[in-house]
């Protein structure tokens, strides 16, 4: 039962040889006498050592003359100290055409002297059977089968040396009709060719039959190299091989029944070359492969635990009725492998092994491929089952407990830890160079957005200002605005006839004849005038010194934002430059001197101070000259007083109309006055304001543009590892019947989930986002544009905008929730900042995105990933990955993947499910057995799907199913 406990496994075997009895044996031997017989044998069995065989079948020609000269069980005695299988039998030539010669193989243990009683049958009597020639039988391949049937002995049939003389395929042995009628002879399961299949010096004809496309020769085949010995030095006498000189790999116990798994599982079990490649693999990546784990109870009292199992570098399947312990050593090799996911093991928690027993004195010992001599052996560490994992130290194994499993693809994970588990393969696939010294997938990510993030984040606050003016402007031209400006003028209008009315209704007094006394107050009038003049003239020149003050100001503020962006610039390249030797002053150096601006600050400061002073020194003269003219004309009387009084009224009407006229040249330099009124309300303002406001609309465009390139540019991101994604995604068209169609997709779209929301919590519920009606113009509008150009996306802006503009009023103000300004242009920046739009990718599973996976097509899909796609090559552990996976998904999807991992990398599955075990073709078998009596509590039993012993754990655990068994495989057992 243990010989083989590791399982299946790749050996050299030799399935045609000969020896020394044969007639064509080339090599001169004397094989008289038991001492010469068993010195034959020592130098046969020490070749095939040499030769690194495993298994040999011998078949000489019909057998022997008689039983006693017959080599084998000397052969087979020396084989058994050297542990390489003999397998008993004989080449026979046929009656089928001109005679085919055929290998018939006998189990190991076979007696002997069967064989030679069948082979008798297969000649007429006294027929001497070796000698100066082979007699040919007179049975055919059907005959011999029935006579070996009749015997009750189990036995293999091979066409010999296919493609050359007495082969099948030889035109001289066969042709025509007859020749495909004996190929399909399904007693014949396994030929015997001279090269590869792939060797491409093979004819059209061998090609096609190989490849089944010839349909007279297409059938279920396995194919095998053998030497056809007839010597066991390497030097001979003709172009015969030795032992061993050609040969075939096979996968399976050095048993009988292992060999018949070729005939199950040709292309899995058989390889024809130099060496497989995953015992290449292994060989070079000893440290990703188990090589044995240990586990036992020590002191405890209770004996859960007693064994040491060898493990197979390929398809392990741990088995077995439910709580008989097969989570509990799965949990044992993900502690010992340091597997992060240690809260979701079944086992091996403070629910279940720890709460029932105290599980310190319970060990483990994990050893790799790296560690099998008992020097390294000796220095492995001990664990016990109660330690933890540490997340400071690698993986050794990947171990997706079942309750990991359910939790990652419950629909309430919210995808979070489903899309960890995605991308953790995607960033697995991306070489070295593309990782940019990031350790996940999302630190990548970041580090790729961050530098184009900033550049987003100076467009968006550029693109402020820009709607800031933009909605001054939109406000300005809103019709309400014009109609107001409109009715403003009239009303200076109105305002201005009437003081001109009253100007006109004044009525002027006669001079007085003298005006003598009154030279002192036309004198204080001109003093005043000319002082008014000058404070006029002060106060334009403040406002041109309060100008530049507010320019210096305005530049100092965007020199120091600079400096900071410099600086924050200088800081994000240094970690890259520092890593390939380059000082950032060598490539960017930036001199900013703001003393010249800010002397001229403090110049315009100091002249805003002297014109202050001097304006209010000038102003508290005009106010003393005043008071001076009113004293003075408070001492007129008569016709001089009754003129003054007019002149001051006409003064004082004059004064007002300017004040209602405002500045012609400069309208805006006096708001609210007729000129201020008539310039708004003039064509040429309006068209030139409107120009402006359709420049700063196509300003806004463009910076909305830009953004949108640098989210094309993030886009991008994604995009170039969507391209190393699609390379393995290949993989999966490699199994047409899994129906398996997954796409990577990079997109930019809007994030749905709360983009309504804000556009309501701008504009009102009317119209066409009021009621049944909202929906479908946020379909219309947003959801229905396809975001993959910028052309597109603006359009998509410019649509909603002319939504919401009111018609008449020629702005969106009548749409808003809550007016002003400050609401108005925070709308324009929501739009056309594109807050609202996500990037980055969607995985498509049969053209369904992962959000909208059930839990059932996320498991198969994550399965998909850990199998087929998962470059990782630590050893992949699953429990009951066929869990809520139907039957066809098993047979087409699973079962393919799992055949396809194995290859590159150790695969344990725990499963329920035995018929999983053996349609995968698991290379070992783990039965986990539990009793709460006897001691160990938990038992493991190991072995191969071919070991009688786990052949029939595997169908007691099946219990009524055993006709679905067969009919998987109905010549599982007997061919």
């Amino acid at each position: 039962m243990n010989k083989f406990s590791r399982g299946s496994e790749w050996r050299k075997w030799d399935l045609h040889a000969h020896t020394a009895i044969d007639r064509d044996w080339e090599e001169k031997v004397t094989t008289s006498g038991i001492d010469a017989k068993r010195d034959f044998a020592k130098k046969y069995i020490d070749f095939a050592v040499e030769q690194r065989l495993s298994a040999i079948a011998i078949t000489d020609h019909n057998f022997c003359n008689n039983i006693d000269e017959c080599l084998i069980p000397y052969i087979q005695e020396e084989a058994k100290n050297k542990n390489i299988v003999i397998f008993p039998g004989f080449e026979i030539t046929t009656t089928d055409g001109s005679g085919i010669h055929l290998l018939v193989i006998f189990p190991e243990n076979t007696d002997l002297t069967s064989i030679y009683e069948i082979v008798k049958q297969c000649f007429p009597v006294g027929t001497k059977l070796i000698g100066s020639t082979i007699p040919g039988s007179a049975k055919s391949i059907s005959e011999i089968k029935e006579i070996i049937n009749q015997a009750c002995l189990s036995s293999l049939f091979i066409f010999a040396h296919a493609d050359s003389s007495n082969g099948v395929f030889n035109f001289k042995t066969i042709n025509g009709q007859r020749r495909i009628q004996e190929w399909q002879n399904e007693q014949v399961q396994i030929t015997q060719i001279s090269k590869p299949l792939n060797d491409q010096t093979w004819g059209d004809f061998y090609k096609s039959v190989f490849n089944k496309t010839n349909s007279d020769y297409a059938r279920n085949m396995s194919y095998i190299m053998a030497s056809d010995c007839r010597r066991i030095t390497k030097e001979g006498i003709s172009d015969r091989n030795c032992l061993g000189e050609k040969f075939t790999w096979i996968k399976a116990d050095l048993t009988f029944e292992g060999l018949k798994q070729i005939i199950r599982e040709p292309n899995e079990r058989i390889f024809i070359g130099e060496e497989p490649p995953k015992l290449n693999d292994i060989k070079l990546n000893k440290t990703k492969y188990i090589n044995e784990l240990e586990v036992y109870s020590g002191d405890s009292p209770e004996k859960w635990f007693e064994s040491k199992i060898k493990l197979n570098p390929e398809l392990i399947s741990i088995i077995g009725n439910k709580g008989s312990g097969k989570s509990a050593l799965a949990d044992i090799i993900g502690l010992l492998g340091n597997s992060y996911n240690i809260e979701h093991f079944s086992f091996l928690n403070s629910k279940k092994f720890y709460k029932i027993i105290p599980g310190r004195s319970h060990k483990a010992k994990l050893y790799w491929k790296n560690q099998f001599s008992e020097e390294q052996k000796a220095l492995v560490e001990e664990f016990s089952l109660t330690s933890q994992t540490q997340k400071d130290q690698i993986e050794r194994v990947r171990y997706v407990p079942q309750n990991y499993f359910e939790q990652i693809c419950n629909l309430t994970d919210e995808q979070d830890g489903f899309k960890k588990e995605i991308e953790k393969v995607i960033f697995n696939h991306l070489k070295i160079e593309e990782c940019l010294g990031t350790e996940n997938f999302k630190d990548l990510i970041k580090i790729k957005k961050d530098s184009i993030k900033k550049e987003i984040s100076r467009l968006k606050s550029e693109l402020d200002e820009v709607i800031d003016n933009y909605v001054n402007h939109e406000t300005t031209l809103a019709t309400s605005n014009i109609n107001f400006h409109k009715s403003k003028l009239e009303e200076f209008i109105r305002q201005n006839q009437d003081i001109e009315a009253e100007i006109i209704a004044l009525l002027e007094p006669s001079k007085p004849s003298s005006v003598i006394d009154n030279t002192i107050l036309v004198d204080i009038e001109k003093v005043i005038k000319v002082k008014e003049f000058i404070v006029v003239q002060l106060k334009d020149e403040l406002n041109v010194i309060t100008q530049h003050e507010h320019i210096c100001n305005n530049v100092l503020s965007r020199l120091e934002t600079f400096e900071a962006q410099c600086e924050s610039f200088k800081i994000d390249l240094d970690n890259d430059l520092k890593v390939i030797q380059i000082n950032f002053t060598d490539i960017a150096k930036f001199d900013i001197n703001k003393s010249p601006i800010e002397c001229k600050k403090q110049i315009f400061i100091q002249n805003k101070d002297l014109k202050l002073n001097e304006i209010d020194k000038i102003e508290k003269e005009i106010e003393v000259l005043k008071n001076n003219k009113k004293i003075e004309e408070e001492k007129l009387s008569g016709e001089y007083k009754l003129y003054q009084e007019y002149l001051n009224k006409k003064t004082e009407l004059e004064k007002r109309k300017q004040e209602i006229l405002g500045n012609q040249q400069s309208p805006f330099e006096i708001k609210d006055t007729y000129f201020y009124y008539e310039h708004l309300c003039s064509k040429d303002y309006i068209c030139a304001i409107t120009k402006q406001k359709l420049d700063l609309y196509n300003k806004i465009k463009d910076y909305s543009g830009q953004i949108f390139d640098k989210l094309i540019e993030i886009k991008d991101v994604y995009q170039s590892l969507s391209n190393d994604v699609e390379n393995y995604i290949k993989e999966f068209k490699e199994i047409p019947e899994a129906n398996i169609d997954i796409s990577f997709n990079t997109d930019i779209k809007i994030n749905q989930d709360d983009f309504e929301n804000k556009i309501m919590s701008y504009i009102a519920k009317r119209g066409n986002f009021y009621g049944e009606k909202k929906e479908q113009t946020f379909k219309t509008l947003f959801y229905d544009t396809s975001l993959d150009s910028k052309g597109t996306l603006l359009k998509m802006c410019d649509s909603f905008i002319q939504e919401i503009t009111d018609k008449n009023e020629q702005t969106i103000a009548n749409s808003l929730k809550i007016s002003g300004l400050e609401n108005w242009k925070a709308l324009y920046k929501y739009i056309f900042s594109l807050d609202y739009l996500d990037v980055g990718y969607d995985l498509e599973f049969n053209h369904k995105t992962i959000s909208l996976l059930s839990p059932g097509e996320r498991g198969l899909l994550l399965l998909i990933f850990f199998l087929l796609a998962d470059k990782s090559t630590v050893p992949l552990i699953l429990d009951q990955p066929e869990e809520n996976l139907d039957n066809q998904t098993i047979h087409n999807v699973l079962v393919p993947m799992i055949k396809n991992a194995k290859k590159k990398r150790q695969v344990i599955i725990v499963t329920h499910n035995p018929n999983l075990a053996v349609v995968c073709d698991s290379e070992q078998i783990i039965y986990s057995e539990f009793s709460s009596t006897d001691f160990p509590k938990i038992k493991y039993i190991v072995g191969s799907i071919e070991n009688p012993v786990i052949n029939e754990k595997l169908v007691n655990i099946l219990e009524g199913t055993m006709p679905a068994f067969r009919a998987r495989d109905n010549t599982y057992f007997k061919f």
